[in-house]
């Protein structure tokens, strides 16, 4: 055991004395943690999850379509943007506006709230790569569009201009049968009496202004059972840790392939040490790093921004599983190639699709769904899924052990993979 000691320390020293290699296991993933930290922060605080710059296309030029682009215009984190057609389709191409929101000549032909049959009086021109603010800008239009149909109710000005736009329509049509037109102005004067009633009552008078506004909760607690603000740097923790491990990984596998090139592993085998004793002092050396950093991540995280971990032993259980089954990646990871260089970018390789598929560059919510279930292959899907278990997902004892298992299996596939193609290759 003491071998397996003395040698794990070596290769933690020579990586300490490494200053490169300590920014991709200790400086990369704090850079990673800070910048999407303050990204998810800045979507679960109180500012908008979105700030859009959206071009406005009124070709109505109505009482209607303005009193329509005001509500919409005093929506949080919509900027409109007022500009021709040929403008507004100039700048979404070049991505200077998230979108265009086109009002065509019929909007108040339509029937003067933005509803009706004729889906042609309103158009929304995007960018193809915004997708998702333009999901988000439809349903702030919505919204907007409900918020008038309430002040028509409500609002007793508003109301008599929308009815009188209505007479003066029918008036105007001389299509229409006689005893047709009849029966809508009776309807109207019918409609005018309801709403002006419902306005006087208290039902009326009662009305929020916020009766379209959904409340979210957030289904955290922390370990005494209350609950607790969400964090962005919660959130993204398990990220950070995993770039930390993946960092070490990349580290100590081309590590090997450098003592074996330069002969320090030939030596190391002369001595008094089995060759399962140096392949266990790697993996040993590359596990004590891999806690070491995640340690100082957590304490960073602590001290400076105030992160809290639902259970603490859970936790610990999820980072071992993780640590583990990324030390037997690292054992095999050094097999890909007989030269620094072939290893370093082998493994960077690997361990980037890993990285992709899993959910450590991009939430999985984002990915297509065949992404979403490749990702079932990943180690790095199973640990951010343990690890936000214990973090914020408050899961029971049974929930962990389903991630914690693939990774411990996970860990002992590529190390006995990885030790037997090294003992085969130093025989």
């Amino acid at each position: 055991m003491k071998r397996l000691f003395y040698l794990a320390r070596k290769d933690v020293a020579v990586l300490l004395s490494d200053k490169a290699n300590l920014f991709w296991v200790i400086g990369f993933p704090v850079v990673f943690a800070l910048f999407f930290g303050l990204v998810f922060s800045s979507t679960s605080g109180g500012d908008s999850a979105m700030n859009m710059k959206v071009g406005l296309v009124d070709l109505d030029q109505s009482v209607q379509s303005r009193r329509f682009t005001e509500d919409l215009g005093a929506e949080e984190g919509v900027e409109l943007i007022a500009m021709s057609m040929d403008q507004a389709r100039d700048e979404v191409r070049k991505g200077k506006v998230t979108a265009a929101l086109i009002l065509n000549e019929n909007f108040s032909a339509n029937d003067g709230m933005g509803f009706g049959p004729d889906a042609s009086a309103m158009q929304i021109m995007s960018d193809p790569s915004c997708q998702m603010q333009t999901a988000y800008l439809q349903g702030i239009v919505t919204k907007t569009r409900f918020t008038g149909f309430r002040d028509f109710f409500t609002d007793k000005e508003r109301a008599d201009e929308q009815f009188q736009f209505w007479r003066d329509g029918i008036a105007k049509d001389a299509s229409l049968n006689p005893l047709l037109r009849a029966t809508c102005m009776t309807f109207f004067d019918s409609l005018e009496s309801f709403t002006d009633q419902l306005r006087e009552s208290e039902a009326g008078a009662e009305m929020p202004d916020d009766f379209m506004t959904i409340e979210t909760v957030s289904i955290q607690v922390d370990e005494d059972g209350g609950d607790f603000p969400a964090q962005g740097f919660q959130v993204t923790l398990p990220q950070c840790i995993l770039w930390g491990i993946i960092g070490c990984v990349a580290t100590f596998a081309v590590s090997m392939v450098r003592e074996q090139t330069t002969g320090t592993f030939a030596r190391l085998c002369v001595g008094p040490v089995e060759k399962t004793h140096i392949l266990a002092g790697k993996g040993l050396a590359c596990f004590f790093t891999s806690v070491m950093v995640v340690t100082f991540l957590y304490v960073l995280a602590k001290l400076l921004f105030h992160v809290s971990i639902g259970n603490l032993l859970y936790f610990a259980v999820a980072v071992f599983c993780t640590i583990f089954c990324f030390v037997g990646i690292m054992m095999f990871v050094c097999t890909l190639g007989r030269t620094e260089q072939a290893v370093g970018a082998a493994g960077w390789g690997l361990l980037m699709i890993m990285s992709m598929l899993g959910g450590g560059m991009m939430p999985l919510i984002f990915m297509p769904k065949w992404m979403q279930d490749a990702g079932a292959i990943s180690p790095v899907k199973w640990g951010i899924y343990a690890m936000e278990g214990a973090v914020w997902r408050q899961f029971s004892f049974s929930e962990m052990l389903v991630p914690c298992g693939v990774l411990l299996g996970i860990g002992v596939l590529f190390f006995a993979v990885g030790s037997t193609i090294l003992n085969r290759r130093i025989s």
